[in-house]
């Protein structure tokens, strides 16, 4: 892993940095972070080619999940959500525009972050989430961003809805769903959960429960 990290930093070294004045920090932040990304994508896909399984795959990627609560997220969280929900595109159940700062702040939900051997990739996932009647819990949003595509943070994130359902004695989980222009990876995992999931229907209106 340290070999690992040591490659990445050498490959960010090696991009172009301007003098780093007032000017200029923002450009060499985008750098750094762009050189790092990618050095991370090609190393993630080199693991991938030379593992026999998805399984061994994430074992060697040290994929590493943290969930957290909505309930403990500060203004930096929230303005993150915010640019979760207004730029991912193909794993957003429900592009629309973002909600309002105030009904943030009073959503129940969750939100990921994600890092493995060759990054911190920081917070890329999130769910919205109201309770409604007859024990359900619906979910109002669920994206993610797709750099963490593929490394079962998708999952993931299912997971920490069932266990928000539980704490809530939901006994259903409803996931809305809009199809988009770009979002059908996301609409194909649903259905692909739904389909190997006993119990778990496609409902009319677009809801996976």
């Amino acid at each position: 892993e340290a070999d690992d990290r040591k490659k990445v930093q050498e490959l960010m070294d090696a991009v172009y940095l301007p003098a780093p004045d007032a000017s200029t920090a923002k450009i060499r932040d985008a750098q750094l972070r762009a050189a790092a990304l990618a050095a991370a994508r090609a190393g993630a896909a080199s693991l991938r080619r030379a593992a026999p399984s998805r399984a061994e795959y994430h074992a060697a990627l040290g994929v590493r999940i943290d969930v957290s609560s909505l309930a403990d997220a500060d203004a930096a969280v929230r303005e993150r959500l915010l640019q979760l929900h207004e730029h991912t595109n193909q794993f957003n159940t429900w592009k629309r525009r973002p909600p309002p700062p105030a009904a943030l702040a009073a959503a129940e939900g969750v939100a990921i972050r994600v890092a493995d051997r060759f990054a911190d990739y920081g917070l890329v996932g999130a769910a919205l989430c109201a309770r409604g009647d007859g024990g359900m819990l619906y979910a109002l949003s669920f994206c993610m961003s797709c750099r963490v595509l593929g490394r079962g943070v998708e999952h993931a994130i299912l997971r920490a809805l069932g266990n928000l359902a539980a704490d809530a004695a939901a006994e259903t989980v409803a996931v809305g769903a809009c199809a988009a222009p770009r979002n059908a990876p996301v609409l194909a995992f649903l259905r692909a959960v739904a389909a190997a999931t006993p119990g778990a229907r496609e409902a009319e209106g677009g809801e996976l429960g």
